[in-house]
């Protein structure tokens, strides 16, 4: 930890100056002064074997921690997995979906021996599925190991009528329509997301969402 212009930062041994991170927490508390205040709520005795029990991971050898929003985000998906609720973590382009990713996959599969984690991705050779659960999806054949297609949701990011790829920096020629009409089979629902509009904040582009799901 650092305390540049008393703001802590904090890392894990061996990070480099640059790449600290800040923490923030309850801004709007201001009995205190901010170094204190941080202080206190990340050294309590039981966030911080939190911290260091579930939330330190390594990417390529290299040991990272989460950022406060990943922390947070992982908090609130714990109890809902606690509570067995579905839900989604939204994220925009760059704010780290992949740590939280293997950060929760990683704390469901350590207090639930029974649970699966099923990785679906655009982007071939990124992940190896058994880097998080210790076992290859490919392996899961049998109509007993299968995930049940209405437990199922497939993920689709379209941009001008067409799919969106890799963080929507590449697309294909495929339309939506017809993405939606060859997995149909094997998922119960779609969450499609239209780059134009929600990509960049400017609401949820509904009269598109209507033409998709009049096609189906």
């Amino acid at each position: 930890m650092r305390n540049p212009a008393l703001r802590l930062q904090y890392g894990t041994i061996g990070t480099e100056e640059k790449y600290f991170l800040k923490w923030k927490e309850d801004e709007e508390d201001n009995s205190r002064f901010k170094l204190d205040k941080y202080l206190l709520k990340m050294c309590e005795k039981r966030r911080l074997i939190e911290l260091m029990h579930d939330f330190v991971l390594f990417d390529g050898g290299v040991k990272k921690l989460p950022r406060v929003h990943q922390y947070f985000g992982v908090k609130a998906a714990q109890e809902h997995a606690r509570q067995r609720k579905g839900g989604i973590v939204w994220h925009t382009q760059g704010s780290g979906k992949s740590i939280v990713m293997v950060l929760l996959a990683k704390w469901i599969l350590e207090n639930n021996p029974d649970a699966r984690v099923a990785i679906i991705t655009d982007r071939d050779g990124e992940w190896r599925p058994d880097v998080v659960s210790g076992e290859p999806l490919s392996d899961v054949s049998s109509d007993e190991q299968a995930i049940p297609r209405k437990k199922i949701v497939i993920a689709l990011d379209t941009y001008k009528g067409k799919i969106a790829t890799q963080g929507w920096r590449k697309y294909i020629s495929l339309c939506p329509e017809q993405v939606m009409a060859a997995l149909e089979p094997f998922c119960c629902a779609f969450l499609c997301t239209d780059v134009d509009r929600e990509g960049t904040l400017s609401g949820a582009n509904l009269k598109h969402f209507a033409s998709l799901r009049a096609t189906r």
